[in-house]
């Protein structure tokens, strides 16, 4: 049983990038991915290549050729080839981009070649390379492999790799006994020679981190988040890869002038360059607390109602922490790995003048509703919106004059239907709607009800 945690080619890691772009707004939903191992097995070519021309450049969903020349072969064609590529148009096609070079598990397809979606994708690539230079000593015993990085969360490419998290120890557990392992500065540990049977890997978390996601290919065996089980064949490979995030946590309240909890208070996160970081969105539960966990390293200001709108949720201008309108005057919160900052309370100063409407949603046999929608509309449009909770009680205001209407709605799906027929001559669309309460928007109003004119249906909607 050998453990090997060989440095990388850092040089070549750096202009080796599966780009595998899938249409914008379109997601593809993989059931598994195969290991090295099955992928170079599974494979007619296996190389590494520069793409010189792609017709179209990047247009999604759209059929795409490619022009591929052979910088360094694994399996097919030899170093100076070149491959021209035929990707369909569906949202798990891989899509090239000229100019950069890649790590290619390829297919013949009539006289063409083409990459499958679900395949082997850049978060691989540094583990692969290990395996593939390897030949054929390394497909002749059971391999064990993983890569650990650290992500951030952005709102454009979600979760990414921001750097490899290199000498981290890993144990990896059979039935002949536990080894431990440290990745390389590629982040990657792998260990062959492992007996065929099961195996659960269990990556050693320094303070700050914890385990946003794993990625297993292979054979896996369980799926619990910090640890995970595969199990190797005679002559197998699998691998256990770990994406890891800042673990830190920024949380506190916000407070009227009276000092009352503010419930439905969004807030904001921004850098200390001013720009916004928004994977922090937030919005306060009823109790008006608000948390931000898993930031990446840095200075932030907290905002209040950022857009600087007053609405009857949000009856105030933009606030900074802890209760100061002028963003030069905000307090500056430093977060780092394992940095727990708690009692952050917002102070708001003062309120626009505002008409709040309370009550209850329920059906027609008085069992109340949670997660309703409660909208009220003026002029026909909708100009406040909020949520009932888990007792079915709501609260809405309103910053403006004139008449206006109050109503909830109820979402009720296919299967929901079905196991309530009763409701199913009621639904719209599968929304059901309760009768619409006419309102002074600027007199405040208690104890309304707002009543969906059906039964309720047992383990349905209410109290959910």
């Amino acid at each position: 049983m050998r453990g090997q945690q060989t440095g990388g080619d850092n040089a070549m890691r750096s202009t080796i990038l599966l780009l595998w772009m899938a249409a914008s707004g379109h997601a593809c939903s993989c059931a598994g991915y195969p290991s090295v191992g099955e992928a170079w097995a599974n494979a007619a070519a296996v190389v590494i290549g520069e793409v010189t021309h792609t017709d179209p450049a990047g247009a999604a969903l759209l059929a795409q050729t490619a022009r591929v020349t052979v910088i360094e072969s694994f399996k097919g064609p030899a170093r100076g080839a070149e491959m021209i590529f035929q990707q369909p148009g569906h949202n798990c096609s891989p899509r090239f981009k000229a100019g950069t070079r890649v790590l290619l598990y390829a297919h013949r397809i009539g006289d063409a070649w083409q990459v499958y979606g679900c395949g082997r994708g850049s978060s691989f690539e540094a583990e692969d390379l290990l395996f593939l230079r390897n030949l054929p000593r390394s497909a002749a015993h059971t391999r064990l492999s993983g890569t650990i990085a650290l992500y951030e969360v952005t709102l454009t490419e979600g979760a990414r790799p921001v750097r490899p998290l290199a000498g981290l120890a890993v144990q990896i557990s059979g039935e002949a006994g536990t080894q431990n392992v440290v990745t390389n500065a590629d982040g990657v540990y792998e260990v062959y020679g492992l007996a065929p049977g099961q195996y659960s890997v269990t990556p050693k978390l320094p303070p700050g981190l914890k385990v946003r996601f794993p990625t297993v290919t292979g054979r896996r065996a369980s799926s619990p988040t910090e640890t995970q089980s595969v199990t190797l064949n005679e002559r197998s490979n699998a691998s256990v890869s770990f994406a890891m995030q800042e673990d830190n946590r920024i949380s506190g309240r916000v407070l009227d002038p009276e000092g009352n909890a503010m419930r439905a208070v969004c807030l904001d996160l921004e850098r200390s360059d001013g720009q916004p970081y928004p994977p922090a969105f937030n919005c306060t539960k009823d109790d008006g607390s608000y948390t931000f966990e898993n930031l990446p390293p840095g200075q932030y200001r907290i905002v209040i109602n950022r857009a600087d709108k007053p609405t009857g949720a949000m009856p105030f201008h933009a606030t900074y922490y802890p209760g100061v309108t002028d963003r030069a005057q905000a307090t500056v919160v430093t977060v780092g790995p394992d940095v727990q900052r708690t009692g952050l309370d917002f102070r708001v100063k003062e309120l626009e003048k505002r008409a709040v409407f309370t009550g209850q949603v329920q059906f027609r046999d008085g069992a109340p509703i949670a997660g309703a929608s409660i909208e009220l509309f003026r002029d026909g449009q909708r100009i406040e919106r909020a949520r009932s909770g888990p007792t079915g009680s709501f609260e809405i205001a309103s910053l403006d004059g004139g008449q206006g209407e109050l109503r909830a709605a109820v979402l009720a799906g296919p299967e929901t239907l079905k196991q309530c027929p009763h409701w199913q001559s009621y639904a719209n669309a599968f929304i059901m709607n309760s009768q619409t309460l006419k309102l002074a928007l600027d007199t405040p109003q208690s104890g309304l009800f707002l009543t969906i004119s059906v039964s309720s249906c047992p383990g349905q909607l209410p109290g959910r």
